[in-house]
């Protein structure tokens, strides 16, 4: 009577097993399960076979074809990973086959370096006499392009290794072994270490704190981390100053730096620069055709006219 493999029954089982792991992409999964539980409803989970699932998939309106594989990826998790592996309730035999969607990434849009380098102007004209740690936060991103906007917000101020100019990124956003992530360390330019030195003087904290966090300002309470969209808000608004609509924070950052990289070194020390582990998903970041980290991220440096070697300074002299 109370239908114990209702496909609503299992699946709010496996949203409070989703939620109880303070997934940050637990809202998507929500989303995307609520949806097959209406199209589903109590229907046993041992009778929907793959004919089932392609009607379901395929009958969600006004969708891409890279969100309609989401979805299939999310039905994939719930009965191969959750139903099958975690619960044991169904066997092998009982595992409907997966739809498969094929989908093609497009590219994000890109600008160049000079552009650029006008935006991080303008954003530290705008920002910094409020809180200098926005500009700080984005042209961390422009730099070093293994580390993403989630990693920043993570970082705290035990992290950040003044003595020898290294920042610790724990669980970066990218790692697929969560259980025993991989760590991401990188060493500071010289500008960039100086800012730290002087931003950790002048906003002081206990070492659990993260660094990236608000001042005092209307509507947001001091010393509160940047929330997960913040700093992409700020960039948005910056490049509306310019008439610039279509350029997003990764897009802006990570690809355009990846792109010029490669333009002057090469696409292999790009990808190394860029800590992808595939091809596929580096040719999203680098758009530009055939022709160590550190090395690459003074590289950028230079190209931005961040970096004056010593030789230059003292031909000056």
């Amino acid at each position: 009577a109370s239908n114990p493999l209702g496909f609503s029954n299992q699946a709010k089982r496996y949203l409070e097993f989703k939620k109880r792991r303070n997934l940050p992409s637990f809202r998507n999964i929500e989303r995307y399960i609520s949806l097959a539980m209406d199209h589903f409803k109590d229907t046993n989970v041992k009778h929907i076979k793959k004919r089932h699932l392609r009607d379901f998939l395929f009958g969600i309106p006004n969708i891409s074809e890279k969100t309609r594989s989401n979805y299939a990826s999310q039905l994939h998790d719930f009965y191969y990973h959750f139903l099958y592996d975690e619960e044991e309730i169904l066997t092998l035999a009982d595992l409907p086959k997966i739809p498969d969607i094929p989908f093609e990434l497009g590219f994000r849009k890109i600008t160049d370096i000079e552009t650029r380098e006008k935006i991080m102007d303008k954003l530290k004209e705008t920002t910094y006499h409020r809180n200098p740690k926005i500009w700080l936060a984005i042209d961390l991103l422009c730099a070093y392009n293994n580390i993403r906007p989630v990693d920043i917000t993570r970082l705290k101020e035990c992290d950040i290794d003044l003595e020898y100019g290294v920042l610790t990124f724990w669980r970066p956003s990218k790692s697929k072994n969560k259980r025993a992530p991989k760590v991401i360390r990188i060493r500071l330019l010289d500008y960039h270490l100086t800012e730290f030195k002087r931003l950790k003087k002048a906003y002081p904290a206990i070492q659990e704190m993260p660094f990236f966090r608000h001042t005092e300002q209307r509507g947001i309470k001091a010393d509160t981390p940047f929330f997960q969209n913040y700093l992409y808000k700020q960039w948005k608004k910056v490049c509306a100053l310019f008439d610039i609509h279509d350029l997003d924070l990764y897009g802006g950052t990570r690809h355009t730096t990846t792109t010029a990289i490669a333009k002057v070194a090469g696409k292999k020390k790009a990808r190394i620069f860029s800590g992808h582990d595939t091809n596929k998903a580096f040719d999203r970041y680098c758009q530009i055709g055939e022709k160590d980290s550190h090395d690459m991220a003074e590289l950028m440096a230079k190209m931005r006219g961040k970096v004056v070697r010593l030789d230059q300074i003292k031909k000056r002299k």
